[in-house]
């Protein structure tokens, strides 16, 4: 029983939350037993997963119809889109060659959501979700969703954004957050010093929080705490984020770390002030895990505050941001009672092997014949023509190519 995995790019867990995510979904598919196919148009880099020999990989081509004889011969009995590019280049291809193939899309986030958080924030207007409808990638977005058998959704405020807002049906969504181990060891308060902030710099949310950090909040906090340090840290870092670094004033950008959990257990208090976004931080996950206390933005925190105190403090206002800063950085009480905060929301609704469990069932259980049969007309028509489409421009591309 084979399953094949179709990434936009080969999983770098080191360099984003999205390299670990589909490391995570690999092990749900092999639980069920599954044989698993890993297959991307993407280069390989330096820092690109090496797969043990139980995952098979393939080199593939975009816009190619040597795909189409392959994954017949392949004949997988599910594949799994890696975000909704690579289910619009190859979901029409899967459709036609693999009809009985179950179809799954990974989300990771609503990028629809982020652009339009990212617009208004740009145009200085409040963001209503409403806004959704006018954003053209939710066309793209949603026309995946519908088209797919099964959406997994890493959040549970996009899952009520697509219910309420785009009317997708629940059965054609599943909630599975990021997933971590259970932490052991932790540094403690003695043992640390000094604030941190790590992510990707490719991600736009991630340059927009250390250009705002280095610009409206650490003046505030080296001005309450002259000394104060902290050091940022973040793959693909370029010239202009390097221009960043002020040793002067205490703000180090380091580059991508090596270990992002050490670099995190290192430090006192993680600090994302993160102004537009979507899905899960998994930077702020990675600190629960560390037993580091963050500060970070309702946006940031929007997926992952549930019943329990925030793991350090949520704040929208600079000033405010910045003496929490403070406050975790001197104060062992106060960062202990942030300590615990953040483990208990990890224990309870970031546990990998009940969320695994869970997507287990839900796959092992996916009757596609009568979801597929059960679709109303104009699902049907949208998907008939969106693939046919698709697979218009696909040959169209190939021959210009040829």
């Amino acid at each position: 029983m084979k399953a094949l995995i179709l990434g936009w790019v080969w999983p770098e867990p080191a360099s984003s939350a999205a390299g670990s995510r589909i490391l995570s979904l690999i092990e749900v598919l092999q639980y069920i037993g599954y044989q698993i196919h890993f297959a991307s148009a993407a280069n390989k880099t330096d820092y690109s997963f090496e797969f043990s020999n139980e995952v098979i990989e393939h080199k593939v081509n975009l816009n190619d119809s040597s795909f189409d004889d392959w994954l017949k011969e392949l004949d997988p009995k599910l594949v799994l889109f890696d975000r909704i590019n690579c289910e619009e280049y190859f979901g029409w291809r899967v459709n036609k060659y693999c009809p009985d193939a179950i179809r799954v899309l990974d989300c990771e986030d609503l990028q629809c959501l982020r652009i339009a958080r990212e617009k208004a924030l740009k145009k200085n207007i409040e963001f209503h979700y409403e806004d959704l409808i006018n954003e053209p990638v939710s066309l793209r977005e949603i026309a995946c969703i519908r088209r797919s058998d099964l959406s997994i959704i890493i959040s549970k405020v996009e899952i009520q954004i697509l219910q309420d807002i785009f009317k997708v049906h629940p059965s054609k969504i599943h909630y599975t957050p990021l997933l971590i181990e259970t932490p052991k060891n932790f540094k403690n308060f003695e043992e640390r010093s000094n604030f941190v902030s790590i992510g990707n710099f490719k991600h736009p949310p991630n340059l927009d929080a250390v250009k705002y950090l280095k610009s409206n909040i650490w003046p505030i906090i080296r001005k309450l705490k002259p000394d104060a340090e902290i050091d940022i840290y973040g793959s693909y870092c370029t010239d202009k984020v390097l221009q960043f670094n002020d040793i002067k004033n205490g703000f180090h950008i380091h580059g991508r770390a090596n270990n992002a959990i050490e670099v995190i257990s290192n430090a006192k208090v993680l600090l994302a002030p993160i102004r537009f976004g979507a899905g899960q931080k998994g930077k702020l996950l990675e600190a629960m895990y560390s037993g580091t206390p963050s500060i970070t933005s309702s946006i940031g925190a929007e997926s992952m505050l549930t019943d329990h105190h925030w793991g350090g403090f949520v704040s929208n206002d600079d000033q405010s941001f910045a003496k929490n800063a403070i406050k975790l950085l001197d104060s062992k009480t106060e960062w202990e009672t942030a300590k615990q905060n953040g483990l208990a929301i990890l224990k309870k609704h970031f546990d990998k092997i009940e969320h695994q469990s869970q997507l287990k069932h839900r796959l092992s259980t996916l009757n596609v014949i009568e979801s597929r049969s059960n679709q109303d007309f104009n699902d049907k028509l949208t998907i008939h023509h969106s693939f046919k489409n698709a697979e218009f421009m696909s040959k169209w591309i190939e021959i210009k190519q040829g």
